[in-house]
C-alpha cells in the first residue's frame, strides 16, 4: 500500500518576513525590513550562469526554455566579474520543471542565452528535497 501525503504550497518565505517583526520595529527600520526581504529572495532562488549571450535580459522578465517548458521569473542580474566571466541571472522558478546546462533560453524581451549551469541557491534547494515524495529505496530497481 503506497502512503500518500497531501501537501499544501509552501509559503516563500520573502512574503511573510515582514509580518514576523513587531510593527515598532518595522516602521522604525523599514530598510533592514527590506534587506530581510532581499536576503530571503535570494536565498529562495536560482543562480543561472549564462555563458553567451544576445540582447540583454533585464528584471521582471520572465525567460523560457527552448527544449523543455521551463520558466522562470528574473529577480536580478549580475554582469560584474565577481563570479567570473558570462551573465548570472537570479530568477524564481514559475513552473515545476527545471534548466539545463547547455540549453538555450529566451527573454520576454527577444533577449537569448545559452545556459552553463545552473545552482540552486539554500533555501530553494532544501523545497526541492522536501518535496520529494518517494525517497530512492535500495530495494527499488531504478
Amino acid at each position: 500500500m503506497l502512503l500518500q501525503i497531501q501537501q499544501q504550497p509552501r509559503q516563500q518565505h520573502t512574503s511573510i518576513v515582514e509580518n514576523q517583526l513587531p510593527v515598532s520595529f518595522r516602521n522604525e527600520n523599514p530598510m533592514f525590513v527590506q534587506f530581510l526581504k532581499s536576503y530571503y529572495q535570494f536565498l529562495e532562488s536560482i543562480q543561472v550562469h549564462l555563458s553567451a549571450n544576445t540582447g540583454a535580459f533585464s528584471e521582471g522578465e520572465v525567460i523560457t526554455s527552448d527544449t523543455n517548458s521551463a520558466t522562470a521569473k528574473i529577480l536580478s542580474i549580475d554582469t560584474s566579474t565577481n563570479l567570473g566571466t558570462g551573465v548570472y541571472l537570479y530568477v524564481s522558478q514559475t513552473n515545476n520543471v527545471i534548466f539545463e546546462a547547455g540549453e538555450t533560453i529566451t527573454g520576454d524581451s527577444g533577449a537569448i542565452g545559452t545556459i552553463h549551469h545552473y545552482r540552486r541557491n539554500p533555501l530553494n534547494a532544501s523545497k526541492v528535497a522536501l518535496d520529494w515524495s518517494e525517497f530512492p529505496s535500495p530495494n527499488n530497481k531504478i
